[in-house]
């Protein structure tokens, strides 16, 4: 392992009495996914045989995984840096902690339903229902494949009404995302799509303060706050709904033409954009309204945060 991966928990672990590792789900910079299954009733969501996904809290930046493989350990060659980093990580503990228990007040159909919250190995597990389908992603890889071309506006308009309702949700409640990409969309074997992964969620006071962007879909404040992570606080860039609407509306594009709306380099640079969706040489093929072309591109403002749409509402 890298110094920026932690090893994932093994499979067939027991993690604490309540749940067994199946197998581990994906990796990211602020944690690991795993899909487990439950091996007690807990309540009458959480019940025995059932199988759920665990999200735990990880910072590689941070910690390692100690000698047991499983509790996380502070990092630094000295006393002071181990105690900088444990006191690091401690802190997005607790935040970490504390999204959960607001993200677990949510009960609406297309967001993914946060159960419980556990803390164990010197860090959290947010566990959260296991939505059985297919990702967005993987239903537009396989309409290029197919159609060499990506989802048709009729085709997407009900998943960007179910993602729509989802996100006027979580910002209603204060809470930006923060990752919004065609993987982190599930679609239900009946076709409706869920906005998954709370993992990199935050209130609005607190996004900015940690750093997570996928690169062709986040907006110009995330990249800023990425390559500016070790300046001082007042030199970050506000996270607000609006930064998460821009994500919603890339993720649209992306599902339409196969393509990010703009360009990076291995170093995390924007070096192009794409063409807009007005006009743009599929849009006949797409059998994409004008009106929505436009709309899409107005929340695509890749410079200026203030010139998109503020609220999904004013979106609408």
């Amino acid at each position: 392992m890298t110094r920026s991966q932690i090893a994932p928990l093994p499979q067939g672990l027991d993690l604490g009495v309540e749940f067994r590792i199946d197998h581990t789900l994906g990796q990211g910079g602020f944690g690991i996914t795993y899909l487990v299954t439950c091996l007690s009733d807990i309540d009458d969501r959480v019940v025995e045989g059932k199988r759920y996904v665990v999200k735990e809290f990880a910072m590689s930046s941070c910690v390692y995984r100690s000698g047991d493989g499983i509790r996380f350990e502070p990092r630094g060659a000295s006393e002071e840096e181990q105690k900088f980093c444990w006191s690091v990580f401690s802190k997005e503990v607790a935040k970490f902690g504390q999204e959960a228990r607001t993200l677990a007040m949510f009960r609406h159909t297309n967001v993914v339903e946060v159960l419980l919250i556990r803390h164990a190995n010197n860090t959290a597990y947010m566990v959260m229902e296991f939505v059985d389908g297919e990702p967005l992603s993987g239903r537009i890889s396989r309409s290029l494949r197919e159609t060499g071309c990506g989802l048709t506006w009729p085709e997407l308009k009900p998943i960007a009404t179910d993602m729509m309702d989802a996100l006027q949700l979580v910002h209603q409640r204060g809470v930006i995302h923060r990752d919004i990409k065609p993987a982190n969309i599930m679609l239900r074997d009946t076709g409706q799509a869920v906005l998954i992964d709370f993992g990199g969620a935050r209130s609005t006071a607190k996004a900015r303060f940690s750093m997570v962007f996928t690169p062709g879909l986040a907006a110009l404040e995330q990249l800023h706050n990425f390559h500016n992570a070790d300046q001082s606080e007042d030199q970050l860039a506000e996270i607000l709904p609006a930064t998460d609407i821009y994500s919603l509306a890339a993720t649209f594009y992306y599902a339409m033409t196969g393509t990010p709306p703009y360009n990076m380099d291995d170093s995390n640079q924007v070096t192009g954009h794409r063409p807009a969706l007005y006009k743009h040489p599929l849009q006949s093929r797409l059998e994409l309204p004008d009106g929505v072309a436009k709309a899409i591109d107005w929340a695509l403002n890749f410079e200026n945060a203030a010139a998109r749409p503020q609220t999904v509402s004013e979106w609408r």
